[in-house]
Formats: C-alpha cells, sequence, structure tokens
C-alpha cells in the first residue's frame, strides 16, 4: 500500500486488516501505525486493527466484524 506493507488488502472494498502483535503497544510503533493508518485513509480506504489476542480468542467475532465491513463497503459502492 504505497509506501507500506499491509497485512490484508481487499482492494475492491477498500479496506486493509491490520493484525497487531505486542509491539504495537510501544509507543514509538504505535505513533508509526497511526502515520500509516492516516496515510491509507487519505486514500480511501477503511482500517480495521485487531491484535493477535483477540483473533486468537474470538476468530469467530474478528471474522464477523470483517465480513461486516466488507459488506457495507460493497453496498455504498452500489
Amino acid at each position: 500500500m504505497g509506501p507500506f506493507i499491509a497485512d490484508f488488502a481487499c482492494h475492491g472494498a477498500k479496506l486493509i486488516i491490520e493484525l497487531d502483535g505486542g509491539a504495537h503497544l510501544a509507543r514509538d510503533v504505535a505513533a508509526h501505525d497511526l502515520e500509516r493508518q492516516q496515510w491509507i485513509e487519505g486514500r480511501g480506504y477503511r482500517v480495521l486493527r485487531f491484535s493477535n489476542a483477540e483473533i486468537l480468542s474470538n476468530t469467530n467475532g474478528v471474522a464477523s466484524r470483517i465480513y461486516a465491513e466488507v459488506k457495507l463497503q460493497m453496498l455504498q459502492k452500489s
């Protein structure tokens, strides 16, 4: 995604999904995450962030959230 690497991208829905491990809690990493998220959102994409812990403990909830966001984006396009 431009100068950045996204974990997952769905260009049709203009959606970026980021999976954040513990390193993303560090102040400098969090600041960089915010900067790149603003850059990506400035190009019309939505960014969803999930912690690794959330993905492991609530996989169905994460999948449902992603599905709902893709569905919403696709409805807005039509």
